[in-house]
């Protein structure tokens, strides 16, 4: 592609993006092939908005010349019909679509299939994918295939950690850290670095999880950093020091768990 429809995706606004993707086709010269591309993003922009019937209607208008077209047509709206039936809670729908768009000989699509694939498998299926769609992404020369590196780590690190193997677990969430500052992710950066100080906590090494998470207080408020924080503290035996922090956490997630939630209620009672 001349230009590479990602570049204008802004995940935290569907709705924007949508916009520039109908100004994307409306304003450049593309090739057909771009353009079904870019369709493509365009029915994204509804799965991530829950409004996966209309994503699907969209698929369905080019659906046909897309599987006709085969390469990266074909492999986008496949991808984007599996996240819309994943999105509207029929998986085992959205695995044939995932699998089929895995043998695209485009690689960062075929990792984008994978690690999709892996969401919805099993815990030991799930690291077996991502450990191979890893491998791919590493040594391809697609610049866009090496930028799932941060992910995939990612989703590698919640694996061991869900599996209670904090030293896998805190090696891939270095590892993510790492890949997103090399390509200046900056999005994912303070999230894995967030990660990277949870999982210390959890491994038993306080002072680094401590260390991590006052530096990331010092940059902007956070509930969870405050939250964490203060769930240092206590396991340090420092139960005054982590009541302000509690108390933060509390005035900062309150909305977003509910006042009656368990969560909120915890935080609640360690902050007074």
């Amino acid at each position: 592609m001349a230009f590479d429809a990602r570049e204008f995706w802004d995940f935290d606004d569907p709705a924007s993006s949508e916009i520039q993707f109908r100004n994307l086709i409306e304003t450049s010269s593309i090739s057909r092939e771009e353009f079904l591309e870019v369709w493509a993003q365009i029915a994204r922009t509804f799965s991530l908005r829950r409004d996966c019937p209309k994503c699907h209607a969209l698929l369905d208008e080019h659906w046909d010349e897309a599987m006709e077209s085969g390469g990266r047509p074909k492999a986008c709206f496949e991808l984007e019909r599996g996240r819309a039936f994943r999105s509207g809670k029929e998986v085992d729908r959205s695995i044939p679509f995932f699998q089929s768009a895995a043998q695209s000989e485009a690689d960062d699509l075929k990792v984008d299939a994978m690690h999709m694939l892996a969401i919805i498998a099993e815990p030991q299926e799930s690291i077996r994918i991502n450990q191979e769609a890893l491998k791919l992404a590493l040594d391809s020369s697609s610049h866009w295939a090496q930028r799932w590196e941060g992910s995939l780590c990612n989703n590698l690190a919640w694996s061991f950690f869900e599996a209670k193997d904090f030293p896998m677990a805190l090696g891939y969430f270095q590892q993510a850290l790492d890949a997103r500052i090399k390509f200046e992710q900056t999005g994912g950066i303070r999230i894995a670095i967030w990660c990277l100080g949870h999982c210390y906590r959890m491994n038993g090494n306080l002072d680094e999880a401590l260390k991590i998470q006052l530096e990331l207080s010092e940059l902007e408020p956070d509930g969870y950093v405050s939250e964490e924080i203060g769930e240092i503290l206590l396991a340090q035996g420092k139960d005054d020091e982590a009541m302000p922090h509690f108390a933060k956490a509390v005035e900062l997630l309150e909305a977003e768990f509910g006042a009656d939630s368990e969560r909120i209620q915890r935080m609640k009672s360690l902050s007074k």
